[in-house]
């Protein structure tokens, strides 16, 4: 349950919030956990089918990132992967005029591991009737894992070739979620769940002048 007299969540043996189950063992900023709620409640709103995925970024070995290089990295990587997307929906277009279009919705966390290794998770919002799978995870397939691939490579300044083992997908981390079926609340528990880890304060370093958490406005 959410402290009384501060912004986190510490969770206890029970592990709720809201109704919703979270990561135990962590310290959960509520405040960012309902921020990150709310982006996927918006995708729910547009579009009440919604796939939503969770990948980590990492780094090449040896890359060092000066806090400017860095508090630009998101921002290419977002308007990246969303360029890719409104050209695929475009050319779907032009092949049906009744493809459906989508938007980007996005919640991220920056996060540095026990081995002081910088990385980042997000999870996507994206409308089911445009996108419901990332396709394959081999390179060159031209698919949504494959954008993604691209995007953090053009973030980067690298080869597409190179980038390929920095984006991972991981594991019980893509959720369909229809607010018609009778497991939406299942689904969708699920996945705050997993909006938890992403929201917990341990292994977010402060004093680095640099964002911890994002989402989309939207």
């Amino acid at each position: 349950m959410a402290s009384s007299s501060s912004n986190y969540v510490i969770n206890g043996k029970t592990g709720y919030y809201n109704g919703y189950t979270v990561n135990t063992g962590y310290t959960v900023d509520a405040g960012i956990l309902n921020r990150f709620i709310s982006v996927l409640d918006s995708a729910m709103s547009a579009y009440s089918r919604v796939f939503a995925f969770r990948v980590d970024l990492r780094l090449p070995a040896g890359l060092i990132l000066t806090p400017e290089m860095e508090a630009r990295l998101i921002d290419r990587f977002i308007a990246s992967f969303k360029a890719k997307v409104r050209s695929n929906r475009a050319a779907a277009l032009k092949l049906n005029p009744n493809a459906h279009d989508t938007d980007v919705r996005y919640c991220w966390g920056r996060e540095m591991n026990a081995q002081r290794v910088l990385h980042y998770h997000f999870m996507f919002f994206l409308n089911r009737d445009a996108f419901n799978s990332l396709g394959s995870f081999k390179a060159a397939s031209g698919n949504t894992y494959t954008r993604l691939v691209e995007a953090w490579a053009s973030a980067l300044g690298i080869a597409v070739g190179d980038a390929a083992g920095l984006v991972h997908v991981t594991v019980g981390g893509m959720f369909h979620l229809d607010l018609n079926s009778t497991n939406y609340a299942e689904i969708k528990n699920q996945l705050v769940h997993n909006l938890s880890y992403m929201a917990k304060e341990e292994t977010k370093m402060l004093g680095c002048g640099l964002h911890r958490y994002g989402s989309s406005r939207k």
